[in-house]
């Protein structure tokens, strides 16, 4: 199953909802991209606003502050004035607020949904306005879902650490330990994998800014653990590190802090938190979108636990967890990546989220990528080096090691092609547990398929666009066409990438250049 991207400069979708008579709903913000930043000269974000009741939108574009990052300071202004904007229930609402913005700085969407004279639920919306050359330097979701880094697409590879002692690095009184720090870099350099440590913000503000400057020394890609930095029940093992703050202060703090650091990626905001703790996760984002709105949030949830839809208002990224392990095979977890690829809204960008040590990796990995996984994180480094398999075998880890790397290498090398736009004419197949994806631009138009099926090798058809004369492997392989159709034989876990070349058939010559081909031009082609 494919979901189609919007295409426009930039823009929002605004999803609200509101109680009212005894009947409660929850209020969703999207954005296209899900977290806008709007440069100078290209509008205001537009509006997509749903209600689960007809009723009327009004509302005000506020400037919050000329600077873009940093603590607000206190100086608001009205600039634009909005509605009435009529919507009916359960229907999507395009509004388009004219003109452009008076200049850069950090804004907000306030906007109120009326229904029958009774006010339902106000709904505040960041977005922030920088100079064109600012662009360059930021982390941020395309259009296309495509996150851009420095103004390069890019496709994140994570591997997610531990360097502090005690489990999963929540245990108070717990530090980081730089040289399993160290020992997590040395492995990772020159390699196209970044890192999320769980140890942050364990240490206080110098040990978070010690982790960072050390990422980037080595060109590691670094994203900041903020989850251990709300809710709560971290305020006591927080005091110890940040005498004096509560997970507010910390929240706003981090980001002030490593804004623009260059090795900063993203934040990593809820690790397998359920619905319970959508308030402090909702509050978490809306303080890194005005404190840093230069770098995107992603938030992971565990299988069973909440849906795509509920949560749409606490992350930027989403990554569903679905690990392969005991009765848990690669055809079940492809089939659950494609209904939560299904179920994402079109506007944020999906994560694929795998267990590292799985000796399945490499399958797993393109199935995610053919369900349009635009980032993999990978759970999780010291798990893998303490696990039975590897804890007394270094050795063993290292050879295990070097070919997740290779692994890492080729996909890297294939995401110029794999981030095209889907085709327009998506291969399919009747065979179950392949994930198919077809994409096309500039680079060509590229099949790419992942065998889920564990056991045996079997024939599998696949229906082409009745264009292409030619399927062929990266490596020269040709793939014999019947009617329309591409016949592969798939080992388990195989991956294939193709590309399926059309050569239009050419037209007869109009020799006599009458406008008509007719026989006399035939008659002269044969002379």
């Amino acid at each position: 199953m494919y979901r189609k991207n919007l295409i426009c400069l930039t823009g929002s979708v605004l999803l609200l909802s509101f109680v009212l008579d005894g009947n409660s709903a929850t209020m969703r913000c999207l954005t296209v991209p899900h977290r806008p930043v709007v440069t100078v000269g290209v509008g205001w974000p537009a509006l997509s606003i749903l209600a689960d009741t007809s009723g009327v939108v009004n509302g005000q574009i506020v400037r919050l502050d000329e600077h873009t990052h940093g603590a607000i300071d206190g100086t608001e202004q009205m600039v634009l004035q909005l509605g009435p904007i009529n919507v009916v229930g359960r229907h999507q609402q395009e509004y388009a607020p004219a003109g452009s913005p008076p200049g850069k700085g950090r804004y907000e969407f306030r906007l109120t949904l009326t229904v029958q004279t009774e006010p339902g639920y106000r709904c505040t919306l960041p977005f922030v306005v920088i100079e064109s050359s600012e662009a360059a330097t930021t982390v941020m979701v395309g259009t296309d879902n495509v996150l851009y880094r420095n103004g390069q697409p890019w496709f994140p590879l994570i591997v997610m650490a531990n360097s502090a002692q005690g489990a999963g690095g929540s245990t108070p009184g717990t530090d980081i330990d730089f040289e399993e720090f160290d020992f997590v870099l040395e492995h990772l350099e020159a390699t196209p994998f970044g890192l999320m440590d769980y140890a942050t913000p364990i240490g206080g503000y110098a040990d978070v800014a010690e982790m960072a400057d050390r990422c980037l020394q080595r060109g590691i890609p670094w994203s900041l653990n903020i989850c251990k930095a709300y809710s709560w029940a971290f305020d006591s093992y927080l005091a110890g590190y940040y005498p004096g703050e509560r997970w507010l202060d910390v929240a706003h703090g981090l980001p002030r802090l490593l804004w623009n650091h260059p090795a900063l990626t993203f934040y990593y905001t809820n690790d397998e938190k359920d619905t319970r703790y959508n308030a402090e996760l909702e509050q978490m984002r809306h303080i890194l979108l005005k404190e840093d709105p230069f770098h995107p949030t992603l938030h992971v949830y565990y299988v069973k636990q909440d849906l795509v839809v509920e949560q749409v208002n606490t992350y930027d990224m989403l990554g569903p967890e679905f690990y392969c392990y005991g009765d848990r095979q690669v055809a079940g977890n492809f089939e659950y990546m494609t209904t939560r690829a299904a179920e994402m809204p079109t506007t944020a960008p999906f994560w694929g989220c795998l267990w590292l040590q799985d000796v399945r990796l490499r399958t797993l990995s393109y199935g995610c990528i053919a369900n349009d996984a635009r980032g993999l994180i990978f759970y999780a480094f010291h798990r893998m080096r303490e696990s039975n398999e590897f804890r007394d075998r270094p050795e063993a880890f290292e050879i295990r090691w070097g070919q997740i790397v290779e692994m890492a290498r080729e996909i890297e090398s294939r995401m110029p092609v794999l981030l095209q736009p889907l085709a327009e004419y998506q291969c399919t197949t009747a065979a179950e547990h392949v994930a198919l994806r077809t994409v096309t631009g500039e680079h060509g138009t590229w099949l790419l398929v992942a065998n889920g099926e564990e056991q045996t090798t079997r024939d599998v058809t696949i229906n082409i666009d009745p264009s292409v004369s030619e399927a062929v492997e990266e490596d020269g392989t040709e793939f014999p066409i019947r009617n329309n159709q591409l016949q592969l034989r798939l080992r388990p876990y195989d991956v294939y990438l193709i590309e399926l070349r059309s050569e239009a058939p050419l037209p007869w010559p109009d020799f006599n250049k009458d406008g008509v081909v007719n026989f006399l031009d035939l008659s002269l082609l044969l002379e």
